[in-house]
Protein backbone atom coordinates (compact mmCIF):
# COMPACT_ATOMS: atom_id res chain seq x y z
CA UNK A 1 0.00 0.00 0.00
CA UNK A 2 2.76 2.43 0.94
CA UNK A 3 4.48 1.65 -2.35
CA UNK A 4 1.35 2.60 -4.28
CA UNK A 5 1.07 5.85 -2.32
CA UNK A 6 4.72 6.67 -3.02
CA UNK A 7 4.21 6.05 -6.75
CA UNK A 8 1.10 8.23 -6.80
CA UNK A 9 2.90 11.07 -5.00
CA UNK A 10 5.90 10.85 -7.34
CA UNK A 11 3.69 10.67 -10.44
CA UNK A 12 1.54 13.60 -9.27
CA UNK A 13 4.68 15.64 -8.59
CA UNK A 14 5.91 14.98 -12.12
CA UNK A 15 2.56 15.86 -13.69
CA UNK A 16 2.25 19.12 -11.77
CA UNK A 17 5.87 20.14 -12.19
CA UNK A 18 6.52 23.76 -12.95
CA UNK A 19 8.47 24.82 -15.96
CA UNK A 20 11.23 27.31 -16.23
CA UNK A 21 14.23 27.83 -14.06
CA UNK A 22 17.84 28.17 -14.96
CA UNK A 23 18.59 26.82 -18.38
CA UNK A 24 22.37 26.85 -18.30
CA UNK A 25 24.43 26.27 -21.40
CA UNK A 26 24.04 23.01 -23.31
CA UNK A 27 26.21 20.33 -21.77
CA UNK A 28 28.34 17.76 -23.57
CA UNK A 29 26.40 14.47 -23.15
CA UNK A 30 29.57 12.75 -21.94
CA UNK A 31 29.57 15.15 -18.95
CA UNK A 32 26.13 13.99 -17.80
CA UNK A 33 26.12 11.01 -15.40
CA UNK A 34 23.71 8.14 -15.98
CA UNK A 35 21.79 9.27 -12.86
CA UNK A 36 21.81 13.06 -12.96
CA UNK A 37 19.36 13.85 -10.16
CA UNK A 38 17.31 12.12 -7.49
CA UNK A 39 14.93 12.75 -4.63
CA UNK A 40 15.13 10.81 -1.40
CA UNK A 41 12.27 10.80 1.09
CA UNK A 42 13.24 9.37 4.47
CA UNK A 43 10.75 9.07 7.30
CA UNK A 44 11.27 7.64 10.77
CA UNK A 45 7.77 8.23 12.17
CA UNK A 46 6.09 4.92 13.04
CA UNK A 47 8.88 2.86 11.55
CA UNK A 48 11.41 3.45 8.80
CA UNK A 49 10.53 4.29 5.21
CA UNK A 50 12.58 5.43 2.25
CA UNK A 51 11.40 6.36 -1.23
CA UNK A 52 14.03 7.16 -3.87
CA UNK A 53 13.15 8.53 -7.29
CA UNK A 54 16.02 8.77 -9.78
CA UNK A 55 16.10 10.71 -13.03
CA UNK A 56 18.47 9.27 -15.59
CA UNK A 57 20.27 11.19 -18.33
CA UNK A 58 17.37 10.55 -20.73
CA UNK A 59 14.84 12.02 -18.28
CA UNK A 60 13.36 8.63 -17.33
CA UNK A 61 12.16 8.43 -13.72
CA UNK A 62 12.34 5.29 -11.61
CA UNK A 63 11.17 4.67 -8.06
CA UNK A 64 12.32 2.38 -5.28
CA UNK A 65 10.45 2.15 -2.00
CA UNK A 66 11.57 0.29 1.10
CA UNK A 67 10.26 0.10 4.63
CA UNK A 68 10.26 -2.14 7.65
CA UNK A 69 6.74 -3.39 6.94
CA UNK A 70 7.27 -6.25 9.36
CA UNK A 71 6.77 -3.59 12.06
CA UNK A 72 10.26 -4.09 13.43
CA UNK A 73 10.71 -0.56 14.70
CA UNK A 74 14.31 -1.23 15.70
CA UNK A 75 15.79 1.95 14.27
CA UNK A 76 19.26 0.39 14.13
CA UNK A 77 18.16 -2.13 11.48
CA UNK A 78 17.55 -0.50 8.14
CA UNK A 79 15.22 -2.23 5.69
CA UNK A 80 16.63 -4.15 2.72
CA UNK A 81 17.38 -1.79 -0.15
CA UNK A 82 17.99 1.24 2.10
CA UNK A 83 20.48 3.68 0.55
CA UNK A 84 22.84 5.45 2.94
CA UNK A 85 24.55 8.31 1.12
CA UNK A 86 27.40 8.28 3.65
CA UNK A 87 28.44 4.79 2.59
CA UNK A 88 30.47 3.80 -0.46
CA UNK A 89 28.45 2.45 -3.36
CA UNK A 90 25.57 4.92 -3.11
CA UNK A 91 25.86 5.87 -6.79
CA UNK A 92 25.86 2.25 -7.94
CA UNK A 93 22.67 1.70 -5.91
CA UNK A 94 21.06 4.65 -7.70
CA UNK A 95 22.06 3.22 -11.08
CA UNK A 96 20.58 -0.11 -9.99
CA UNK A 97 17.23 1.64 -9.46
CA UNK A 98 17.28 2.59 -13.17
CA UNK A 99 17.54 -1.12 -13.93
CA UNK A 100 15.26 -2.69 -11.33
CA UNK A 101 13.11 0.15 -9.98
CA UNK A 102 9.56 0.89 -10.96
CA UNK A 103 9.38 3.06 -14.09
CA UNK A 104 7.21 6.09 -13.40
CA UNK A 105 7.39 8.48 -16.31
CA UNK A 106 9.73 10.32 -18.62
CA UNK A 107 10.52 13.78 -17.33
CA UNK A 108 10.48 15.17 -20.86
CA UNK A 109 9.58 18.76 -20.04
CA UNK A 110 12.43 19.41 -17.62
CA UNK A 111 15.09 16.85 -18.60
CA UNK A 112 16.98 19.48 -20.59
CA UNK A 113 16.78 21.91 -17.67
CA UNK A 114 18.42 19.33 -15.43
CA UNK A 115 20.96 18.16 -18.03
CA UNK A 116 22.03 21.74 -18.76
CA UNK A 117 22.69 22.36 -15.07
CA UNK A 118 24.63 19.22 -14.15
CA UNK A 119 27.79 21.31 -14.54
CA UNK A 120 26.56 23.66 -11.78
CA UNK A 121 25.83 21.05 -9.11
CA UNK A 122 29.34 20.95 -7.67
CA UNK A 123 29.68 24.73 -7.30
CA UNK A 124 26.13 25.02 -5.96
CA UNK A 125 27.13 22.62 -3.19
CA UNK A 126 29.53 25.27 -1.86
CA UNK A 127 26.76 27.84 -1.39
CA UNK A 128 25.25 28.46 2.05
CA UNK A 129 21.88 26.98 2.93
CA UNK A 130 18.82 29.11 3.57
CA UNK A 131 16.47 27.64 6.18
CA UNK A 132 12.73 28.21 6.24
CA UNK A 133 10.57 27.96 9.34
CA UNK A 134 7.52 26.31 7.79
CA UNK A 135 8.36 22.62 8.11
CA UNK A 136 5.85 19.83 8.72
CA UNK A 137 5.76 17.51 11.71
CA UNK A 138 6.23 13.76 11.09
CA UNK A 139 6.40 14.19 7.30
CA UNK A 140 10.00 13.07 7.10
CA UNK A 141 12.39 14.83 4.77
CA UNK A 142 12.23 14.81 0.97
CA UNK A 143 15.61 15.94 -0.36
CA UNK A 144 16.57 16.87 -3.92
CA UNK A 145 20.13 16.00 -4.96
CA UNK A 146 22.15 16.78 -8.07
CA UNK A 147 24.78 14.24 -9.18
CA UNK A 148 28.01 15.11 -11.00
CA UNK A 149 31.39 13.70 -11.92
CA UNK A 150 33.92 14.56 -9.24
CA UNK A 151 37.60 13.94 -8.89
CA UNK A 152 37.98 10.34 -7.81
CA UNK A 153 34.36 9.30 -8.36
CA UNK A 154 30.86 10.65 -8.19
CA UNK A 155 29.72 13.69 -6.25
CA UNK A 156 26.36 14.85 -5.04
CA UNK A 157 24.95 18.14 -3.86
CA UNK A 158 21.92 18.56 -1.67
CA UNK A 159 19.99 21.32 -3.43
CA UNK A 160 16.82 21.60 -1.34
CA UNK A 161 14.59 19.70 1.04
CA UNK A 162 10.98 19.88 2.18
CA UNK A 163 9.14 18.27 5.06
CA UNK A 164 10.31 18.26 8.66
CA UNK A 165 13.09 20.56 7.47
CA UNK A 166 12.65 23.20 4.76
CA UNK A 167 15.78 24.56 3.13
CA UNK A 168 17.41 25.44 -0.17
CA UNK A 169 20.80 26.65 -1.30
CA UNK A 170 20.80 30.41 -0.75
CA UNK A 171 21.05 31.51 -4.36
CA UNK A 172 18.39 32.97 -6.67
CA UNK A 173 19.80 30.81 -9.47
CA UNK A 174 19.48 27.58 -7.45
CA UNK A 175 16.03 28.51 -6.15
CA UNK A 176 14.86 29.23 -9.70
CA UNK A 177 16.28 25.87 -10.84
CA UNK A 178 14.72 23.91 -7.96
CA UNK A 179 11.35 25.60 -8.46
CA UNK A 180 11.64 24.99 -12.22
CA UNK A 181 12.05 21.24 -11.78
CA UNK A 182 8.78 21.04 -9.86
CA UNK A 183 10.24 18.25 -7.73
CA UNK A 184 9.81 20.19 -4.48
CA UNK A 185 6.25 21.29 -5.28
CA UNK A 186 5.33 21.41 -1.59
CA UNK A 187 7.35 24.63 -1.31
CA UNK A 188 8.32 27.42 -3.70
CA UNK A 189 11.69 28.78 -2.62
CA UNK A 190 12.27 32.53 -2.61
Amino acid sequence: MKSIIAVIIAFFTLLTSGHGGTTGDPVDPTDVPRVMMFTMHNNWAWGIQQSVMVIDSDGNCYLQYTDNSNHDYNYGNMPDGWIDLKEDGWYEKLVEITETGEYINTFTENANLIRNNVGNFESWGKLPVKEYNDGCCDYGVNTLYGVYYAEGGMGLTELACVGDAMECRDSKEVMKFVNGTGLMSMKKFT
